[in-house]
């Protein structure tokens, strides 16, 4: 489907759905003479390529600009079209005049989420909340908020690179919010990436748990707390969740699961083990 229309110096500027192929990405890499430099080795890239190789790639009205062979817009999905050699469908809009690159993205302020989602990362939304969490366990924020910039978010973006594949591990599972559930995957996986898929896939799906099982009793715990009145704060659920396995890692037999959250016998928040 083709839409056509005219800017306001009469040249035609027109819209199409386009399936790009690897080749077809690489050719129109080669007009990248306006945006900024792109690191060959971008972790981003590497990312929205994965996604794409996993199926997740979306048509989601976000455009690839060009004008003629010059791209305005898009280096990021087109490099990871080309690195997984897989073809796209992507809305491309050609015939936008050079001047008006300055005024691509320049309009509303855009979320972290949004620009990570305009690059192609699937379920932006949750990655940005798992990468915050990452970032408070990591600096011994968990018990406070904190306030990124989307220069920040992309920053964690590149460092902890399989924060998206934990989320997109995550996405479905909703005994508990997946960002929080994605941001304990990634940590947990950094000691055991296989004891931490089982531990998501068995949270989810309650299948081979025995009742001392710090799985189980997590489990119980976050199903019968979607029932209650007075929630648990996601600090709170993040703490019982790595209470969970590291009685798991120890071997130890468990019947509940609890934290002190504040107070004057306020307990340290639990350290992964």
């Amino acid at each position: 489907m083709t839409k056509e229309t005219t800017n306001e110096n009469t040249s035609i500027v027109k819209a199409e759905v386009t399936t790009i192929t690897p080749e077809l990405a690489a050719k129109m890499l080669l007009g990248n003479v306006r945006n900024r430099p792109m690191p060959s080795n971008s972790p981003r890239v590497k990312i929205i390529a994965d996604a794409i190789r996993r199926g997740e790639w979306e048509l989601n009205g976000e455009a690839i600009i060009m004008n003629g062979s010059r791209l305005l817009d898009g280096q990021f999905r087109l490099a990871a079209c080309v690195m997984a050699n897989m073809p796209i469908q992507a809305l491309v809009v050609h015939g936008v005049r050079d001047e008006a690159f300055h005024t691509i993205d320049s309009g509303t302020s855009r979320s972290a989420h949004d620009v990570l989602s305009l690059s192609g990362i699937p379920n932006a939304r949750h990655v940005v909340s798992a990468l915050k969490w990452v970032y408070r366990y990591k600096t011994g924020r968990t018990q406070s908020k904190v306030i990124l910039t989307t220069p920040q978010i992309e920053e964690l973006l590149e460092l902890y690179r399989g924060v998206a594949s934990s989320t997109s591990q995550c996405r479905h599972i909703r005994v508990v919010a997946p960002s929080i559930l994605a941001a304990a995957h990634y940590l947990f996986g950094e000691i055991d990436k296989e004891s931490a898929d089982r531990f998501v896939t068995q949270l989810n799906s309650g299948l081979d748990l025995n009742l001392g099982d710090g799985v189980y009793v997590l489990r119980e715990r976050l199903l019968a707390d979607k029932l209650s009145k007075g929630h648990l704060t996601e600090t709170y659920r993040f703490a019982l969740i790595i209470r969970a396995w590291n009685a798991r890692r120890a071997g130890a037999a468990v019947r509940s699961l609890k934290w002190v959250e504040s107070g004057p016998t306020q307990q340290a928040f639990p350290v992964i083990k």
